[in-house]
């Protein structure tokens, strides 16, 4: 089955002196001494699907704990039976056999380390490892494998495997949690020594003596084996060293079976099994202090004096993490270059007084935490990624006082955004899009935070601003359409993955997003042109309760003249920039139109 990679996410370029120290908060271990064929005699709390061997050793089937076949050793020994969690939409549980766990604390890192041999592989992409999530459809999961499609003579992989089916888009009937279709990520690097042995068709690999190691930091795992033991370490693929969006928690996810889980597994294939035995299995959860910038005359990210400590090694693995840009003795304001790699965080706090900038050519990568704004008149010039491949990223929140400007090219996907009292979010020309929960529809916040920025047209107020508009952009504007509450007619790249369906959406459907779109002014349904369409979208002059897709541009919360003035206006200024658009001469009749339209509509409504 083809396994979907993912792409490549640079390193945090930044050394440094001294690593903090951490602090244990979790730790499970289990050395699988004894025997039996119960899950309680494995150590681990419960399993999906478990089938005991009735007969340990003997019959090829099911679990048992006890001495390993041709191994003078004692462990948790599985042979590998049919079925999967591979690309199985939110089918609770799957059909994998095996799959056991227990409940565990994550916290700032957590790590997984697990010793087995793999015995007769022999069946593509059956195998076995050690797997960290909330449940078979939200995990990591990093083990060997049979894959007979190596072109070489070694058929052994070491293969790490992130799955959310909340990527997963809706279905006919419009239910389950609609994504870009980007769920599954995958890496593979093959083992070397794994040639095949007998006779054909009877081959198989021999003996994989390997230890494998899962760390997660945040919601960003890493993934490294070992064929000696843990001595030295090699990652399953070093151009793609890390990749996020492993669920924690149910807000991860829009379906998942309680809280983080972390264990091990042997399942696929079918006659002939694999026999996976597992000899030791050790997690553990460590609190981290913040990584913090610690130069006082900004420069380069890649600095070795400029940060509290070393993040360039998977050891301390950055992406995950919180960055910290603080007050540094009397620094004023720093520019901070991201211009020998990415910036890479978890979580980014702007906390000076003096405020920061963040410049390119690289970019600033913030993998599925968010950015906290306390202090400071801050900016990120260099272009800003967020989500990566997590559902979404996290909360965008600006103090009071404190400001932070985009003007990096960008469109965070984010879970919140909030700007207290006198703070301001500039997106300059670009766009967020506000992936909310069931119940937390955020569009009245939004819109009052735009119209708060709007300042009857200056945008120079608190709350969200684009700045683009106020300097010379007339005709421009901050659109905010709720797509939860109704329905899209056509398919729009927005961000880093499709809004809207062919078909169009029911209102009130899975498709929860509120988008805060850089556009023209009267673009009512954000394809981004003014024509007909908008005009015959605009609600009847007088209304009340309006929002911009029924034509309320200046976010007064009614429908006016003045907001047909506003449609004018842009319908004027677009040049088609934005997208092909007719031009503004073949419309002005139906701008015409359209107000008698409006006008004759209100009074009916009288």
């Amino acid at each position: 089955m083809k396994k979907a990679s993912i792409c490549a996410l640079a390193l945090l370029s930044a050394v440094a002196a001294t690593v903090r120290p951490v602090r244990a908060v979790s730790d499970l271990t289990l050395s699988f001494s004894g025997n039996g064929t119960n899950v309680a005699d494995t150590g681990f709390d419960n399993a999906y699907n478990p089938t005991p061997d009735p007969n340990p050793g003997g019959d090829r089937t099911g679990f048992y704990v006890g001495p390993i076949i041709n191994i003078p050793a004692n462990g948790l020994n599985i042979w590998t039976q049919a079925g999967d969690t591979f690309g199985r939409y939110e089918s609770d549980p799957d059909d994998a056999k095996n799959v056991f766990y227990s409940n565990f604390t994550s916290g700032d890192r957590t790590t997984i380390t697990a010793h087995l041999y793999a015995q007769n592989l022999n069946n593509n992409f059956h195998g076995g490892g050690i797997w960290m999530g909330t449940d078979e459809d939200h995990y990591v999961r990093l083990g060997t494998i049979f894959n007979g499609n190596n072109t070489g003579a070694d058929k052994a992989n070491v293969e790490m495997l992130r799955e959310n089916e909340d990527f997963w888009p809706p279905q006919a009937d419009h239910s389950g949690h609609f994504g870009d279709g980007n769920d599954i990520a995958g890496q593979q690097a093959i083992i070397p020594g794994t040639s095949l042995q007998g006779t054909a068709p009877n081959q198989f690999v021999g003996t994989v003596d390997i230890t494998v190691q899962a760390i997660l930091t945040g919601h960003t795992v890493r993934a490294q084996y070992s064929l000696n033991g843990g001595a030295t370490w090699t990652p399953v693929n070093s151009a793609v060293p890390f990749f996020a969006g492993v669920a924690t928690s149910p807000n991860d996810g829009a379906t998942v079976e309680g809280g983080f889980k972390v264990g091990a597994y042997a399942f696929g294939g079918g006659s002939n099994n694999a026999l996976i035995s597992f000899t030791s299995f050790d997690a553990h959860t460590v609190s981290l202090a913040r990584v913090k910038w610690t130069g006082t005359a900004g420069g380069s990210g890649a600095n070795v004096a400029n940060w509290s400590e070393d993040v360039t090694s998977a050891t301390t693995a950055v992406e995950g993490r919180t960055v910290e840009l603080p007050t540094v003795g009397a620094a004023g304001h720093q520019t901070i270059a991201a211009d020998v790699a990415d910036l890479n965080a978890g979580n980014l706090i702007f906390s000076a007084p003096a405020g920061y900038t963040i410049s390119g050519p690289k970019n600033v990568v913030i993998n599925d935490g968010g950015i906290d704004v306390q202090a400071g008149a801050n900016e990120i010039s260099a272009n800003l990624t967020m989500g990566g491949f997590a559902r979404i990223s996290g909360p965008i929140h600006v103090a009071t006082g404190a400001s932070l400007k985009l003007s990096g090219a960008t469109v965070p996907r984010v879970s919140s955004i909030a700007v207290d009292g006198t703070g301001q979010l500039d997106l300059v020309n670009n766009s967020v899009e506000i992936d909310y929960t069931p119940g937390g529809d955020p569009i009245a916040s939004i819109e009052a935070l735009v119209k708060s920025g709007y300042d009857h047209g200056r945008w120079d107020g608190a709350g969200i601003v684009a700045s683009a508009a106020a300097a010379g952009s007339p005709g421009t504007a901050l659109a905010v359409y709720d797509t939860g509450t109704q329905a899209w007619t056509w398919l729009r790249k927005f961000g880093t993955h499709n809004v809207g369906t062919a078909g169009g959406v029911s209102p009130g459907s899975s498709l929860r997003d509120v988008l805060i779109m850089y556009t023209w002014i009267g673009d009512t349904n954000l394809d981004g042109k003014v024509d007909g369409t908008d005009i015959a979208n605009m609600a009847p002059l007088g209304t009340t309760g309006a929002h911009w897709w029924q034509g309320d541009f200046n976010y007064d919360g009614k429908i006016s003249v003045d907001d047909i003035a506003l449609l004018n206006l842009g319908l004027a200024a677009q040049s088609g920039v934005l997208t092909a658009v007719p031009e503004p001469a073949s419309l002005a009749g139906l701008l015409v139109a359209g107000a008698a339209l409006l006008g004759r509509r209100r009074r009916r409504t009288n």
